[in-house]
Order: C-alpha cells, then structure tokens, then sequence
C-alpha cells in the first residue's frame, strides 16, 4: 500500500523548472533514498511533499488524500521533516526541544497534558537520549543533536520521517549511528523514511528503494542495489567505481576515477 503518491508535479522556483512532470509512489514503512548530482530537485521534492514548497501542477497525496486538503495540524500529525541544518536558540534543552514536536496536538487552553510528557519520554527513550535531556543543545555533539532533531520529530508521532542529509557534517562514527537509528525506527515502528542521501554508500547499506534523480526528472526507482551499478554512476555522477561485495554481503562502492565528458 502506498502512503505517498507523487502524481505528475512540477515545481518552479523564480520562474525556473526545478522539478518536471515527476512521479514517485512511496510505499508504506519503507526505507526509500533519493539520490542524485548536487542541484537535481533532491531537495525540492523533499519539502514539496512536505508542502513547503507548491507545486505549479500535479499533486502529492498521502493515503489517497491530496496533502493540500490537510490542516497544518492535522498534516503535522502525520508527516515530520527534518532539513538540513535545523536551528534552535542556544538555550534550549534536549527536552523542550522535543516538547516542540507536541505542538501539533495541544491545543491552546491545554497545560502540560500528560500525554504529551508521555510522548517526549518515548521519543527521548527511542533516540536514546533520556539522560541528555536537560543538557543545552549547543553542548552537543553533532550525532547527539541529530538524534534529538529526530526525537522531536518522533513525538509528533508521524507515519513518514523525510530527512534531508541527515549525515552531513558528521564523522564516520556518527553518521553510522544515525543511520543504524533511522534502520531501527523503520523496523521497529513501521516508520516509513524517505531521505535525501550523497552517500552512495548509505544509500546501499540501509535503503530499500531508491529513486534517481537527473535535471529535475526521475531517471530510475526500483530496490536499491539493482538501480546502483557502474553504468548509472557513469551516467548520472560521471564517476567511475569498483563495486564489490562487502563482508556483511551487501554491496560496496570505491569511486575510482572521474569520467570525463
């Protein structure tokens, strides 16, 4: 069963093409990466889904619903995003960042319902952040600031988590532990994940579909380590790679070479 349906969009952005007549299904408690050359639409089509941006025509519709028919709390309620680079004052807490992600359900004459403090400690206890919740979130590592950007997203208690590069800027050990995080979510709670991914890599190790995307078009969607091979690395990143067997027997890229045009 689908959960979300990209139907025929087009997005233009100062009177320029971004995305064009695209389509996308993206099926319910899945791990899907989009991937694709710096200025592709990556990041566009995230936030049209997530209805920052309009599209000129077409439609995105979750659960057979046109997203654009939803309240801002009601889609809140069902869909969390999670940009690049979020920001946050300097003082604020782990908790009360997360507290944030219960907006959508309080209402305006509502105190500190007893639900919501019990949503922040799920999500803090799912990220594993419990003991960090009364820590700054400047004092943070850049791992540990993640996994509470994505425990607030959590105790909005969505269907579908779209990130945008959520490893960027993160050493090896962090970004594994993001995404090990991401994995677990997904199977544990049924989240669907949709995010943007640079790293090729990632994408094969935690993704189960993929869509490709090249000048604002969706070139290829299928399972992940049937779309990834040597003539799609040449055509979409001009680069050449090996592609290997790993010891956990998933596939591995080595980027080799550029290929010159």
């Amino acid at each position: 069963m689908n959960i979300l349906d990209i139907k025929n969009i087009t997005v233009e952005l100062s009177d320029k093409v971004i995305l064009r007549n695209m389509n996308l299904s993206i099926v319910n408690g899945e791990v899907l990466s989009i991937i694709g050359p710096n200025g592709c639409g990556k990041s566009t089509l995230l936030k049209t889904i997530a209805r920052v941006i309009r599209c000129k025509s077409g439609s995105v519709e979750f659960e057979g619903t046109n997203v654009q028919s939803f309240s801002h709390r009601q889609f809140a309620q069902r869909l969390a995003i999670l940009t690049q680079d979020p920001e946050a004052p300097p003082d604020l807490t782990v908790y009360d960042l997360v507290k944030l992600g219960r907006f959508p359900y309080r209402s305006w004459y509502s105190g500190n319902a007893k639900e919501d403090e019990e949503q922040v400690a799920w999500a803090l206890a799912q990220t594993g952040m419990e003991q960090m919740k009364e820590r700054l979130l400047v004092t943070l590592s850049g791992g540990e600031r993640q996994r509470a950007w994505i425990a607030m997203a959590l105790a909005q208690r969505p269907k579908v988590l779209l990130l945008d590069e959520p490893t960027t800027y993160l050493d090896i050990c962090h970004q594994l532990e993001v995404m090990q995080l991401l994995r677990k979510l997904n199977r544990e709670l049924g989240l669907t994940v949709v995010m943007v991914l640079h790293d090729l890599n990632h994408t094969l190790q935690y993704s189960q579909r993929i869509a490709v995307i090249k000048a604002g078009e969706i070139i290829r969607v299928g399972e992940t380590q049937e779309v990834i091979n040597d003539t799609l690395l040449k055509d979409v990143f001009r680069v050449k790679a090996d592609i290997f067997m790993a010891s956990n027997g998933m596939q591995a890229i080595l980027p080799i070479d550029l290929i010159k045009l």
